[in-house]
């Protein structure tokens, strides 16, 4: 593998797909698109994921002699040796650098959002991720900071509701990760993860049925709210590709034991990838056909 392969491979750029988050609020704020928006959205896109795979090269250089033991794990490029800390660290200055010249682009609400999902980021990968249903929550509240983020960037208002879809959401496949993670653990007897150890079958499985039946009710509870204040009939029937789509992911977790890579999942299930296209057509439908009525 050459060189600029393994450096990719160390960015984990399919990581990345998480986020797209941050463009939900030009999305959910029933607005008109403008250039601009789109302009600043992308910018900011590019600096979480130059943060992200900045925080994932120092979690790979601070668990390097524990993922040498890890079946999968091992074959990273830095547990593997095939990139060394010097170069590692250059990647990680470099990263940084361009982030910082970004904000010049951003308001300073945006930055200081940037600036806490970095330490808290930070944390996590120091001693946050050894704490059980801390590491959970710390990692769907950086879901939200992404969401918060996209709408502090372009002035848009996010809703309670909203935010309350994002984190249950954001835990439902957090839990579902872990439970895939434990399972896989647990046959290797090898557990990638300490925290891992604090967990069980059971107490993910009763995780899972509170999480995915709140991410049901607090999405409904926002289509029905936009429905009735921003005036957009048959927003609530999206909640049926959401229903089916967690249902399936439900099924790839119990049936084929998957989930340990959820960002992966979506390309890797027809009938999850599918489902989320149709929900995305679903949506930008119904805002076309009542972009007049849209307040």
């Amino acid at each position: 593998m050459s060189h600029i392969k393994l450096i990719f491979q160390e960015l984990r750029p399919y990581h990345w797909i998480k986020n797209l988050l941050i463009f939900a609020p030009l999305l959910i704020s029933f607005k008109s698109f403008k250039i601009t928006d789109v302009y600043t959205l992308l910018l900011l896109f590019l600096a979480f994921s130059l943060l992200a795979s900045s925080i994932y090269i120092i979690n790979d250089i601070i668990d390097r002699e524990c993922d040498k033991e890890h079946p999968i794990k091992k074959y990273r490029p830095i547990a593997s040796k095939k990139i060394n800390l010097l170069e590692a660290s250059s990647l990680i200055c470099i990263m940084l650098i361009i982030v910082i010249i970004l904000c010049e682009f951003f308001n300073l609400g945006t930055i200081i959002i940037l600036g806490g999902y970095l330490v808290l980021n930070l944390a996590y990968s120091i001693f946050l991720k050894n704490l059980p249903i801390i590491d959970i929550f710390i990692i769907a509240f950086m879901y939200f900071l992404r969401l918060r983020a996209g709408g502090e960037v372009i002035d848009v208002y996010i809703s309670d509701w909203l935010i309350l879809v994002t984190f249950f959401f954001s835990l439902f496949l957090i839990v579902g990760k872990r439970r895939a993670e434990y399972k896989i653990s647990a046959k290797s007897n090898h557990f990638s993860r300490k925290v891992l150890l604090e967990y069980n079958d059971v107490f993910l499985d009763n995780l899972l049925a509170v999480v995915i039946a709140g991410t049901i009710l607090t999405y409904s509870l926002y289509a029905v709210e936009a429905t009735e204040v921003k005036r957009i009939p048959y927003l609530i029937y999206s909640a049926f590709f959401v229903l089916f789509g967690m249902f399936r992911y439900l099924y790839v977790i119990y049936k084929h034991e998957k989930g340990e890579t959820p960002e992966r999942m979506i390309f890797q299930d027809i009938w999850l990838f599918f489902t989320v296209l149709l929900w995305i057509l679903y949506i930008f439908t119904i805002l076309y056909l009542n972009a007049k009525n849209i307040i």
